[in-house]
């Protein structure tokens, strides 16, 4: 039974947590609603910080040389050494009570309102047990991680690994649901008013991120920039004659959960505001270039195709009527037909009906070029299309393929896309979509002096840029 200690426990709103406080190996960072507690696993000492008053506690030595880790579960601290779950008055760091458990190397522990949960690195298993009696109601696998500290929050495990990330975990099958970078070499997690923080050797830090079932965003940025865009006038003598008014529109700057676009403005064009971003309207009028200035808030995120919403796909896989043009083959079928003909005629044999991501891997192994891989992927069915994107660190231009895939939208496979791991699409916060040359329209249709329609996918073209990292305090 627990005992009750004369240690007040109250509530208190916290923003956010960034603490400079150097430990070996920190563990058990966890919150009571006051005091957040971290222990180290190498001085076996007790560290709490009163985030009312902002000071650290008096420094308690733990009374055991093998805490692996804990987490507060009112009124104590509730600690995990190989082979028993021990309780820990957290006024004095003395051992209260020790129940047995069939878990040999415990790494980590995290509670929620009903369960108890502990990772053991032996058999790389996630164990449950009942707040009352701690007895063991079933264990799962977890993916093959070095995972060290985690934490509950809203029915998901948060477990820090070995390898710089916090993986987002669902429970009850082990599945990754998403994960996000942590400062290096962090060891503990916790979450504060909502917000993650994680303990390292140096202190503890708040983890600024976005998650959702589909995505997970973090890494903040903010970008200054000048692009100046240039046109060609594809009209034919006839038509200027014909028709003085002749204009280039298209979408661009395209806004979305990770994207925010602040304070655009032009030069020698119109811009006009959409749902999702910003038309821009060019009058052929003399002037071939005009210059687009903005403010981007981005996020690097990281989209994660995982069981639940791979079922969704074959649920209710409805393409947008917005999405129907770039299901269109014809126009690229007469270049690219022949050459893909064996690719694709072994993909159907293989693997028809898998699905999308691994599409989109297969043409990534293949080495083909981005009109190829949009050709390939829209014959199986599956909307594709070419964008261009600003890399703003690196003050260029990419072209890169974009895949719809529901119940997601509009997937954009970066340089940084890696074949190992087929179902993750990163996209860092330095790359910002600038438009789709497939949207590009002229008014009138630019003809040849025969009639024969010109493509106009070419007529807008980045010439330069001029871009300044804002650092955000």
């Amino acid at each position: 039974m627990r005992r009750t200690f004369l240690y007040l426990l109250l509530a208190t709103v916290v923003l956010a947590i960034d603490l400079p406080h150097p430990t070996e190996v920190p563990l058990g960072l966890s919150f009571d609603g006051r005091v957040l507690w971290l222990g180290d696993a190498r001085t076996r000492e007790l560290h709490g910080y009163d985030t009312q008053e902002k000071r650290w506690l008096p420094v308690q030595m733990i009374q055991t040389p093998r805490l692996r880790g804990f987490t507060f579960l009112h009124p104590v601290l509730i600690g995990v050494i190989p082979g028993y779950i021990i309780e820990i008055n957290p006024v004095n760091a003395n051992i209260v009570e020790r129940h047995p458990i069939r878990v040999n190397d415990p790494v980590s522990i995290a509670v929620n309102k009903h369960l108890l949960y502990i990772y053991d690195r032996e058999t790389g298993r996630l164990f449950r047990f009942t707040l009352s009696g701690f007895a063991e109601t079933g264990s799962v696998q977890l993916p093959a991680q070095e995972f060290r500290g985690m934490t509950w929050r809203n029915d998901f495990l948060w477990m820090a690994a070995k390898d710089g990330r916090a993986y987002k975990i669902q429970p009850d099958t082990g599945e990754v649901i998403s994960f996000l970078p942590l400062p290096p070499n962090s060891y503990s997690l916790t979450f504060i008013d909502g917000l993650l923080h994680a303990a390292n050797p140096e202190g503890i830090r708040e983890v600024n991120f976005i998650s959702t079932e589909n995505y997970t965003a973090s890494d903040r940025q903010t970008w200054e920039a000048e692009v100046d865009i240039g046109f060609n006038s594809l009209w034919s003598e006839t038509q200027k004659k014909d028709n003085p008014a002749r204009s280039i529109s298209f979408s661009a700057l395209r806004m979305d959960e990770r994207v925010r676009i602040i304070n655009p403005v032009i030069d020698r064009a119109r811009l006009r505001r959409g749902e999702a971003g910003f038309g821009i309207i060019w009058n052929d009028n003399g002037s071939e270039t005009i210059t687009l200035r903005f403010r981007s808030e981005s996020w690097s995120t990281i989209y994660l195709f995982h069981k639940a919403n791979m079922e969704q796909y074959y649920q209710k896989n409805e393409i947008p009527d917005s999405v129907l043009p770039f299901t269109n083959r014809q126009t690229l079928r007469e270049k690219w037909s022949k050459e893909l003909a064996i690719p694709l005629k072994t993909w159907e044999n293989e693997r028809s009906n898998s699905h999308p991501v691994f599409a989109v891997a297969r043409v990534q192994s293949l080495g083909l070029e981005k009109e190829a891989q949009v050709y390939f992927l829209r014959e199986l069915g599956i909307p594709a299309r070419t964008a261009a994107f600003l890399d703003l660190r690196e003050k260029s231009v990419l072209e890169l393929l974009q895949v719809h895939i529901p119940p997601i939208g509009w997937i954009t496979v970066t340089p940084e896309y890696n074949l190992l791991s087929p179902k993750e699409f990163p996209v860092s916060a330095h790359y910002l979509e600038l438009y789709v040359p497939e949207t590009v329209t002229g008014r009138p249709v630019p003809r040849s002096v025969e009639g024969a329609v010109i493509p106009i996918r070419q007529a807008v073209r980045v010439q330069s840029m001029r871009v300044n990292e804002v650092r955000v305090e």
